[in-house]
């Protein structure tokens, strides 16, 4: 079984595609679904499965063999990365790999300090507030996808998180993966400046 938790609109076959943003919701539904798809650009599939990665993973312990997630971690705040890294490791089956892609927080700092990017644009970087003016349809977008950052890690931090919970990590380059088929779900937009590390459970 191959998860991939807060999926957003790559929802490939052959993966439990799983999301609980508002554009995940509204695709349930058939007018508004449609709607959303046609005007918004809001490419959702109908198949996702909807649960909230704040709340116990409905799978039972050591039953999966590995999970993806693409920038979602970020969007939980501390205490819910905890605990969604804990569930990731529960439902994991030993030798179940984990593969997480985050924002890079040492990068955009380090860009910050040396003068590449200004006080704007490092914490646009960030998510964490808004300082640009974008278009309606994109602003509507996010609030559909769920956008905003609650928690930002560096490697050390994002290893720690994965050692706690009992995996394993290392720094992996984007597509370099022990997860077969990786290229059904990593798309290189979402790989571009990331931290991407991947986890074995013991």
């Amino acid at each position: 079984m191959k998860l991939n938790l807060g999926c957003g609109d790559v929802a490939p076959p052959g993966w439990i595609n799983v999301d609980n943003a508002v554009g995940a919701r509204l695709r349930k539904l058939p007018v508004l679904g449609a709607l959303s798809h046609r005007f918004l650009r809001c490419d959702w599939s109908p198949s996702i499965l909807l649960h909230d990665l704040r709340r116990e993973l409905p799978w039972p312990s050591g039953s999966v063999g590995c999970v993806y997630s693409s920038h979602s971690l970020e969007h939980l705040t501390r205490a819910s990365g905890e605990g969604f890294m804990r569930e990731v490791a529960r439902i994991l089956k030993p030798g179940g790999i984990a593969r997480f892609v985050v924002p890079d927080l040492k990068l955009e700092v380090d860009r910050y300090v040396s003068g590449e990017s200004d006080a704007r644009d490092f914490l646009s970087s960030l998510h964490a507030v808004d300082t640009r003016d974008r278009p309606i349809a994109k602003r509507i977008y996010g609030l559909l996808s769920g956008s905003g950052h609650r928690c930002m890690y560096d490697e050390a931090s994002l290893f720690g998180l994965m050692a706690a919970a009992g995996l394993s990590a290392r720094r992996m380059a984007p597509f370099e993966s022990a997860i077969p088929g990786i290229a059904e779900v990593e798309r290189a937009p979402q790989t571009a400046d990331a931290l991407i590390a991947e986890g074995v459970k013991g």
